[in-house]
């Protein structure tokens, strides 16, 4: 039920910073989408180590010498090793996996007295799974040569003041990771799946 409510509100907020000030040569708002580093496949890791299993689970079974209780420490032995090696092979690329998104903000002033604020563009993640890499956080040239774009959340937000007459256009972005939770959560699920696939091989 929290985790609804949560993405309930997740999308609230995505929806309102789309229907914000929506006028403009820049995007108000951008979904990160560009996706970095493979996601893993369950199928192919599954056919890779069902060969590995199935090769040694034949192998011990047709040994007469050794007794039940040998063969059947054995082949958990083997499980186990397999399913450490594939745990390692999906926590690293679940934790290489990133999506980045960029946009720009202008702000345009016509008139000399005064000043104007223009946004704040945002990037966003592409769902509640994903977290600011707060590093990863560029913009383009301006005042400050170190500036990073606001982190709201986690999102990443520029806002733009002009005073006078004049034009200013900054564009940026940043990526987004995969929470740890969420990361420990798809593992789970991944291996239990691919261990399955594995076994009923020799079912």
């Amino acid at each position: 039920m929290q985790c609804i409510k949560n993405l309930t509100l997740y999308m609230f907020v995505v929806v309102s910073l789309l229907a914000m000030n929506a006028f403009g040569s820049c995007t108000k708002t951008v979904v990160a989408a560009k996706e970095e580093g493979k996601l893993p496949d369950n199928n192919a890791l599954i056919k890779k180590y069902t060969a590995q299993y199935t090769t040694y689970y034949d192998s011990v079974i047709s040994d007469s010498k050794l007794t039940f209780q040998q063969k059947t420490n054995k082949i958990t032995k083997k499980s186990k090793a397999i399913e450490s090696s594939i745990r390692k092979q999906l926590y690293n690329l679940y934790n290489h996996h990133s999506v980045s998104g960029k946009t720009c903000v202008t702000c345009t002033k016509a008139s000399d007295g005064g000043s104007k604020k223009c946004g704040p563009n945002c990037v966003v993640p592409p769902s509640p799974e994903y977290r600011l890499h707060l590093d990863s956080r560029w913009m383009d040239f301006g005042p400050q040569t170190n500036s990073q774009p606001e982190a709201i959340g986690e999102s990443m937000c520029v806002q733009l003041k002009i005073s006078g007459k004049g034009k200013k256009k900054r564009h940026f972005g940043g990526k987004y990771l995969l929470k740890k939770d969420t990361i420990k959560l798809k593992v789970y699920e991944d291996l239990e799946e691919i261990m399955l696939g594995i076994k009923d091989s020799r079912v």
